[in-house]
């Protein structure tokens, strides 16, 4: 009788632990990201607008691609093509990836915030909105290999949606 009621504290115990960590991991995890990570910077309208005009200056055919640097996210005078030093792990703020649809609407990714390994955040400006993926994730554009996964809720101003790297590595 002893033996069956230590087995059956013990599994309950095994349980109770189980459901307290599968509650507190996600919860651990945000926490310890927000402690160590930066945060996406404020969205700042008028000074991305003026990226995105820029990059229309480029003057991009449907079906076209570019990537592109802004050495001051609010100047963009300082927009210029991309060199191999710009891929620095943890330093690539300021990267934009540009794009055009062979069915014309535009996409322009700006990165504002690189933590690194931990995650990569952004604004994108998008002609047309976020598309449901196969894998359930919001796409936006043709530039969805580098900052494309968001969500229709986190629109933050008319074709504009905050994005982040669906992958952290």
């Amino acid at each position: 009788m002893h033996r069956v009621r230590k087995w059956r504290l013990a599994v309950g115990g095994a349980v109770v632990a189980l459901v307290i960590v599968v509650a507190a991991v996600p919860a651990g995890v945000a926490v310890i990201h927000r402690l160590v990570t930066q945060p996406n910077i404020p969205f700042n309208r008028p000074c991305l607008n003026a990226v995105v005009e820029q990059v229309k200056v480029q003057g991009m055919r449907p079906g076209g691609r570019l990537e592109l640097r802004l050495e001051n996210l609010c100047d963009p005078r300082s927009l210029r093509s991309r060199r191999p030093e710009d891929d620095d792990r943890g330093n690539e703020a300021g990267n934009v990836w540009a794009s055009r649809a062979p069915t014309g609407e535009l996409t322009v990714i700006v990165e504002t915030v690189d933590n690194g390994h931990a995650g990569r955040g952004g604004y994108v400006y998008s002609e047309k909105p976020p598309q449901q993926a196969p894998d359930g994730r919001y796409e936006v554009g043709e530039e969805s290999d580098y900052l494309g996964c968001t969500d229709p809720g986190h629109e933050v101003a008319d074709k504009w949606w905050e994005v982040w790297n669906c992958e952290m590595d």
